[in-house]
């Protein structure tokens, strides 16, 4: 049997000019095990090759796991 876990996660999103302070916005994803890939099909798609994704001052990959409650970084490139 297969549960889906709705994970809420916390995306802040930082200006491309960084004068301005971030907007945050609180998404959820209906994924057992998302990694930062996923952020970008279910909240951000335009915003996919435009930016990187931190944890804290730690550089994500795509290909790495999120975990419920996360806050992260969407810094523009």
């Amino acid at each position: 049997m297969l549960l889906l876990y709705k994970m809420k996660i916390t995306l802040r999103i930082f200006p491309i000019n960084r004068r301005a302070s971030f907007s945050s916005v609180e998404v959820t994803i209906d994924k057992s095990y998302p990694k930062v890939k996923d952020i970008f099909e279910f909240a951000c798609s335009e915003l996919k090759d435009k930016c990187k994704v931190a944890r804290g001052t730690t550089y994500l990959t795509y290909n790495d796991d999120i975990a419920n409650g996360d806050a992260l970084n969407i810094i523009p490139i």
